[in-house]
């Protein structure tokens, strides 16, 4: 396993040389810090890594061709096949943890946007995954918070299946399958921060609300019957009613209205 930056290689020159997104807007206003490695065990634990050097400048991302034993939310594993976006984003944050409720959904936003402006058709999954229309899985998000020296760190982390899916995933794609485009890592990255940047300024001062509407308008299974899945014994079923300001399901159930922060969606 390679764990030494390539602070010079390809990827990180691609990255930060080029001024404009794919779609011509101007690229993020914040100077983006990039780490390039060739493998890691996770994009996720190299962020953390990274925050105990003392040339951490951020933002940051910590980007990867290969990642041995990435996960996702809950701990579960996230299998790639080698085609993938594997990074992970630095931020320092001011807020209180509470106000970052619905940051996966923002995010989720961000990456719809981009997948559209490559010509590909998505939707949004509550609470942190980007579906092909049908359902099959493009992208996954997970965000996780780091204390550190009084300091609060967000990290978050994106998969996406880029050229091609793991065969021993059910109900995955790729962008390329969806758009007929060759989009590689650098190049995504280099298109998403200046989405990115903008859209992480807007929630941490007003939260997820600005975003509701547009999650809303994208995502899948609203006003259709689901069950969440809280643990193999603890499963909630009612109708998909909607989001609320903090980017909580709302489950309209026999017993009202209940409101979840956290759990796996499934369809029925």
């Amino acid at each position: 396993m390679t764990e030494n930056p390539k602070r010079l290689s390809d990827w990180e020159e691609e990255i930060l040389s080029a001024p404009h997104s794919a779609t011509g807007s101007p690229a993020g206003r914040i100077q983006l810090n990039v780490r390039c490695y060739d493998s890691v065990a996770s994009t996720m634990d190299q962020a953390r890594k990274e925050l105990e050097r003392s040339d951490c400048a951020l933002p940051m991302l910590v980007l990867a061709a290969e990642q041995t034993s990435g996960r996702g939310r809950q701990g579960r594993q996230w299998v790639d096949s080698g085609d993938s976006f594997l990074g992970t984003f630095i931020f320092k944050c001011d807020q209180p943890v509470a106000k970052l409720a619905g940051l996966p959904l923002m995010v989720g936003c961000v990456l719809h946007d981009l997948f559209a402006s490559y010509g590909a058709e998505t939707a949004l999954k509550w609470p942190n995954d980007v579906l092909s229309p049908d359902g099959r899985k493009l992208s996954g998000i997970l965000v996780e918070v780091v204390s550190k020296h009084q300091e609060t760190y967000v990290l978050i982390g994106v998969g996406v299946n880029l050229l091609s899916f793991p065969q021993k995933v059910a109900l995955a794609v790729s962008l390329f399958d969806l758009c007929g485009r060759r989009v590689v890592s650098p190049q995504m990255a280099r298109d998403l921060w200046p989405l990115l940047s903008p859209a992480w300024d807007s929630f941490v001062r007003s939260g997820f609300v600005l975003f509701k509407e547009k999650f809303l308008g994208h995502c899948l299974y609203l006003n259709q019957e689901i069950s969440i899945k809280f643990s193999e014994t603890d499963i909630n079923m009612g109708i998909f009613g909607g989001i609320s300001d903090q980017g909580s399901l709302l489950l309209r159930t026999k017993d009202g209205v209940k409101e979840i922060a956290a759990g796996d969606l499934l369809p029925q």
